[in-house]
Formats: structure tokens, C-alpha cells, sequence
């Protein structure tokens, strides 16, 4: 019968998994001992979320802007934002009561979405874009008898 041989180890195999073997134990002994790293970790992330707060609270994202009745209003209004809603009363004209209303503003182009609310009696748009500069908002109104109406609105960005 033939007798079996112990196979050397290799040395290159040997010195490999003594390498992970040290670097699992150091990780382990990381998390479990230095909790002074996660502590400090901790604080960085405490001053960066400060940091964006800061940001956040000096210029408002979305202004609304009230659109009244009368058409002496004061049809200029002034923002720093970037975005506004119109909102707006459901008027009677001419003793009849608008159908249909719709918004554009011809510095970007943009029409709004506009939503009413008929037991509130008011409307609103969704988010326009302002430019900087000059904006000047178009709101029509149809009215059930046919006739059409509008009104101007300037807004005027920093």
C-alpha cells in the first residue's frame, strides 16, 4: 500500500490569510472599541445638515401672488422667488360667472394649470416660472355668455 504525503502549505497562501485575518480582527476591534471615529462622525454630519438649513431659509422657493376682483388693483408685485401661484377669486362679470380661465406667462412661455374650487369660489395655478426681470402674467377669463376677459399682472423679480 502507498502511504499518503502531508501537502506543504505554501507560503504565499499563508501570508494572504494572515494579512485578512489581521485586517477582519483590526475591523471588528474598530467597531466595537473606538466609538470616539463614530462620535466624531456624527458632529460632521450635525454642522453639514446646519450648513444646508441656512440655505434653505433665505429666499423662499414658491410665492403666491393674489389676483382680486377689481381691475384697479395694483397689478405690480415684487419676489425674490423662483416659482409663484396665482390664486384668485371667481368673480362675476358683467353679472355672469366665469367658465373657463387660463394663464400664461410671456417671459417663458409658460401656461399654468388652473384649478378651481367652486364652493370656495377662488382658483389657483400650479407653479410658473419668473424670470428675472419683467414677467408679465396673462390671466383670460370666458365667461358663460361668450364674451372674454383679461387681466395683467407684473411680476418683477430681484
Amino acid at each position: 500500500m502507498s502511504e499518503k504525503k502531508n501537502p506543504k502549505p505554501n507560503p504565499m497562501e499563508l501570508l494572504l490569510l494572515t494579512g485578512v485575518s489581521l485586517f477582519f480582527c483590526y475591523s471588528v476591534y474598530q467597531t466595537v472599541y473606538d466609538w470616539g471615529f463614530i462620535q466624531s462622525e456624527f458632529a460632521s454630519l450635525n454642522n453639514r445638515s446646519n450648513a444646508i438649513r441656512e440655505i434653505a431659509t433665505r429666499t423662499p422657493v414658491v410665492d403666491s401672488v393674489e389676483l382680486g376682483c377689481n381691475s384697479k388693483d395694483d397689478k405690480i408685485k415684487k419676489t425674490n422667488s423662483d416659482k409663484v401661484v396665482l390664486i384668485g377669486s371667481i368673480c362675476k362679470i358683467e353679472n355672469t360667472v366665469q367658465t373657463d380661465i387660463s394663464v400664461m406667462n410671456h417671459a417663458t412661455k409658460q401656461r399654468a394649470t388652473v384649478t378651481t374650487d367652486s364652493e370656495k369660489g377662488n382658483y389657483f395655478t400650479d407653479e410658473l416660472l419668473i424670470h428675472s426681470g419683467t414677467n408679465t402674467i396673462e390671466v383670460n377669463y370666458k365667461l358663460k355668455n361668450g364674451k372674454e376677459f383679461s387681466q395683467k399682472l407684473i411680476i418683477e423679480k430681484n
